[in-house]
């Protein structure tokens, strides 16, 4: 609750890899495999730099901490998560990153562990994934959508219902814990 450690977090000040500024809450420290241009790495400074200014490397970790860096993806709690999936049709309104997304929560996040707070509930009532439906994609609410996981649906009958964007073969239960997606299974056909 302090105002100011809220201004450094979310004011688009730090120096990122691609040349531009991003708010640190949107960073990232350590680079996930597919989403470098979603969530951002910081410019880390060179030894002479840290010299000039008398600062050990050591403490730069600790600065990208305070400052509201996200240390590692599956080091995300879970509220910032949903937050992140609940921002993620304004941040990515295309869908480019959707995909990786949501095959990055599923790589590093369990149902269990995430547990059922305030913003995982907003995120299933009122949050939008990326899915298709006929020959259009674009984001569906999440209420709306379904997941296949096997390859035994017929492609048809995908095309005549929204499907979520997410990848086969993830778990059932696994979507359906994290994401709220229901799944499609071979028996309801």
């Amino acid at each position: 609750p302090s105002y100011v450690r809220w201004r450094l977090q979310t004011t688009q000040w730090l120096p990122i890899r691609d040349g531009s500024t991003a708010c640190p809450q949107q960073c990232v420290a350590e680079a996930v495999r597919g989403l470098e241009g979603f969530l951002p790495i910081p410019i880390r400074p060179i030894a002479m730099q840290l010299a000039n200014y008398g600062v050990h490397s050591a403490l730069l970790r600790d600065a990208f901490d305070r400052a509201g860096v996200i240390p590692g993806f599956s080091q995300i709690d879970p509220e910032q998560l949903y937050e992140l999936l609940t921002l993620l049709p304004a941040r990515d309104p295309r869908g480019l990153w959707a995909k990786s997304v949501y095959r990055a929560v599923l790589d590093h996040f369990d149902a269990n562990n995430l547990g059922s707070g305030p913003a995982s509930e907003r995120f299933r009532r009122q949050g939008q994934m990326w899915g298709r439906y006929g020959a259009s994609e674009h984001y569906f609410p999440v209420q709306e959508l379904l997941h296949v996981d096997s390859e035994d649906i017929p492609a048809a009958l995908c095309r005549t219902l929204k499907i979520a964007a997410l990848p086969k073969r993830a778990g059932s239960q696994k979507v359906a814990g994290v994401f709220g997606v229901t799944p499609l299974e071979r028996g309801q056909v």
